[in-house]
């Protein structure tokens, strides 16, 4: 299986999932949850690994691909985006919880597990194998109070952690909030899994740990607990504590404010010029707005219809006069949809 086969293969089994919905009791609506992953794929034996080790990063309980699987070859990250149908409810919702985050959240579990053992099950008919550590029973963690800043906080040693796994797949850096930045924002869910498929590793665009957060302090502000600060990033002993709180009145224990209504949300907040507009732009930032554009299936566009193409052909032609600065994206769109586009 090649690289560009075991990237459709995922599209195709994350199209196929049919209960990526969540029924909203209160409006008695079904709505999406989870939108297609962003994937990253890492070598078994980067050299990163060994930084996990470190008490400071991670710890000693971290455990390498290789002890998960014998014979690892590569690890595929998954970031999964929420639907816009529940991103547009949290920014609505004033309250720390809302019906759709408090459902969504809750069934996000049961989707990516479906998606990994569906994907698990194909690599396993073309001969390879595959695991998911997260839900292995030799995994295990171990949590310790620390002092950061003069303030009590929570360090957990964990035998795989999924952020730091997609961190060296290429998929993002991490925030001030702890989330991963990736470039279709922070706002989603995670997975992984370890595999002997041999896959080439994807280079990593980025060289800092927080080289895709901004440090605007949004997050800070969105924060009802006060968890967050630029000094300590997030604690999450009080982070938790809140969250541990909303169980009491909603369906859910789960907060992510910090996600939400913040530059990262939904993209890389360093990647894009603040305005799209050709005037704003050079001709090498808007080719690489139309690329990272149409990669909404975590791999480059091949003009499939499944994202209202419309059967629309080669999208990149019809956006060539904005990169090439005679018209703009707005333009464009409109006659598209219009049906004016020769």
């Amino acid at each position: 299986m090649t690289k560009k086969e075991f990237l459709a293969c995922a599209a195709r089994i994350f199209r196929e999932i049919d209960q990526n919905t969540v029924h909203l009791p209160e409006e008695d609506v079904d709505i999406p949850v989870l939108m297609p992953p962003v994937i990253g794929i890492a070598g078994a034996e980067d050299p990163l690994y060994e930084e996990f080790l470190k008490a400071e990063v991670i710890g000693p309980e971290f455990k390498k691909p290789g002890f998960w699987l014998e014979g690892a070859q590569s690890v595929a990250a998954f970031f999964f985006p929420f639907s816009e149908e529940i991103k547009v409810r949290r920014r609505a919702s004033k309250e720390p919880n809302d019906e759709s985050w408090a459902y969504g959240y809750v069934k996000k579990d049961e989707i990516v597990n479906t998606f990994l053992d569906r994907l698990i099950a194909a690599i396993r008919e073309m001969g390879f194998d595959a695991l998911d550590p997260v839900r292995d029973p030799r995994m295990e963690r171990r949590v310790e109070t620390v002092n950061i800043g003069g303030t009590e906080d929570m360090h957990v040693s964990i035998a795989w952690s999924t952020r730091h796994i997609c961190y060296v797949a290429g998929l993002g850096t991490f925030g001030i909030h702890r989330h991963i930045i990736t470039e279709k924002g922070c706002m989603g869910t995670l997975g992984t899994l370890v595999m002997t498929l041999p896959l080439p590793a994807d280079r990593r665009p980025y060289t800092g740990v927080y080289e895709y957060c901004s440090n605007c302090g949004v997050c800070i502000d969105a924060c009802p607990a006060g968890a967050i600060t630029k000094e300590n990033y997030r604690n999450l002993i009080q982070c938790s504590s809140f969250a541990a709180s909303l169980k009491e009145v909603y369906h859910s224990g789960y907060c992510g404010r910090c996600m939400v209504g913040v530059p990262c949300e939904s993209r890389n907040p360093k990647a894009f010029p603040k305005s799209i507009l050709i005037k704003d732009t050079t001709r090498e930032q808007r080719m690489m707005i139309v690329k990272k554009s149409l990669e909404v299936c975590g791999q480059e566009c091949e003009f499939c219809n499944g994202c209202d193409n419309l059967g629309g052909g080669r999208t990149e032609t019809y956006f060539q006069p904005y990169i090439d600065g005679l018209k703009e994206l707005r333009e464009i769109n409109a006659e598209y949809h219009g049906g004016t586009v020769v």
